[in-house]
C-alpha cells in the first residue's frame, strides 16, 4: 500500500486510480475492493486473478465485507498500511491473502488492496455419481449401436 500512496503522489492521481493501474500491469494475483456500509461497493481484479477465477460480482449481488476482515473491522490497532496476512476463509475459501486497507472517512468507504498467493491452489475433482466421464469406446458403441 505505501507503493500505491508513493505512486498516487508522484501522479498526482488518487489512490484508487493508482491501485487500478497497477492492476492493469501487474503479474501478481491482486484485487482492490471498495467498501460501503459494511458491503462491497465494487471490485476489480487483475488479470492473473481473474484468470484464477477470483473475483466479486458486487454490482450484481450483495455481499457483505467478510467479518473477519481489516476492511468490516475498521480495527485502528493493525497496521493497516503493512495490512494482515488472512488465513484461508476469510477474504477466500482457498488462499490465504494480504490485504491492507485505507479507512476513508469523508465518504465513509474502505479501500483494501488484497495481494494472494502467486499460484493459485490446485483444483482437485472428485468423480460425479454417475461414475465419471464417459470414455471414447463406451461413446462410441452407443451410437454406433443405434443405428
Amino acid at each position: 500500500m505505501e507503493l500505491m500512496q508513493h505512486l498516487s503522489d508522484r501522479y498526482d492521481v488518487s489512490i484508487t486510480a493508482a491501485i487500478l493501474k497497477w492492476l492493469s500491469i501487474t503479474d501478481q494475483r491482486a484485487m482492490i475492493v471498495v467498501g460501503k456500509d459494511g458491503f462491497i461497493d465494487w471490485a476489480w481484479s487483475s488479470e492473473r486473478l481473474l484468470k484464477s477465477g477470483v473475483f466479486y460480482r458486487a454490482r450484481k449481488e450483495t455481499i457483505e465485507l467478510p467479518a473477519q476482515s481489516l476492511a468490516a473491522r475498521q480495527d485502528m490497532s493493525i497496521d493497516s498500511i503493512q495490512g494482515i496476512k488472512h488465513p484461508k476463509g476469510v477474504w477466500n475459501a482457498n488462499e490465504e491473502v494480504q490485504e491492507m486497507t485505507i479507512f476513508a472517512d469523508q465518504h465513509e468507504m474502505t479501500i483494501s488492496l488484497l495481494i494472494y498467493p502467486k499460484d493459485p491452489p490446485l483444483q482437485i475433482y472428485e468423480d460425479d455419481d454417475d461414475g465419471g466421464l464417459e470414455d471414447t469406446y463406451t461413446r462410441f458403441t452407443k451410437f454406433s449401436g443405434s443405428r
